[in-house]
């Protein structure tokens, strides 16, 4: 099973676990080839199966990638064995069964954690193509933007935010979200997307 990491400088995770994030966009080199193709004339972008197809309506030629994630996959949550025992007191007999200790890589670095043993999952229920800046205000709330009715402001959690940080659109806030996870200029440079749509899990360990 593979495993997926949210940013938990920004709360990701917790969004993704209380149901707040039900998608992620994320780039790959790959992607930045999809323009060139459309200029040669592979207009019509598909998915099928495990694939992503770029069709020629004229030529009906086509050229086939793999995705990374497909509909129907299921994805461990990443989260490292410290914040799963100090949320799940009976993880505690699991990872003496995996001989699981203080010293394991994974227990304060969730980038080495077993997929098996997360408590939570996202089952991927659609996979498609698009520049970033396509995402519609709906969609920029499904990226875990928040709505806050008293101040009618959107913002983001974010760990050391500074008081009076929030924003008049949803897409401002997502913007600003999406160059604290994926480097500053993200948002402006408008690369094209996976846009992955998920619902979470439990795993009954």
């Amino acid at each position: 099973m593979k495993k997926i990491m949210f940013n938990d400088t920004v709360n990701l995770t917790q969004a993704v676990i209380g149901g707040r994030k039900t998608q992620t966009r994320r780039g790959e080199k790959w992607l930045e080839t999809i323009d060139g193709w459309k200029k040669l004339g592979y207009t019509e972008m598909k998915t099928r199966g495990q694939y992503l197809e770029l069709h020629d309506p004229i030529t009906k030629e086509f050229i086939r990638h793999i995705m990374p994630y497909q509909v129907g996959e299921i994805v461990a949550v990443a989260q490292s064995y410290y914040n799963i025992t100090s949320l799940i007191s009976h993880y505690g007999e699991v990872f003496m069964e995996h001989n699981i200790t203080l010293a394991s890589a994974g227990y304060n670095n969730k980038m080495f954690v077993k997929s098996d043993l997360m408590p939570y999952r996202i089952e991927i229920t659609e996979v498609w193509v698009e520049r970033l800046q396509g995402i519609s205000d709906e969609d920029c709330l499904k990226e875990g933007i928040t709505y806050l009715d008293d101040f009618d402001k959107f913002y983001f959690e974010r760990k050391g935010r500074s008081e009076g940080f929030y924003f008049t659109t949803p897409r401002e806030a997502f913007a600003s979200l999406i160059d604290k996870v994926s480097g500053k200029g993200t948002w402006n440079s408008n690369p094209f997307v996976w846009r992955y749509e998920f619902k979470i899990i439990n795993n009954e360990l």
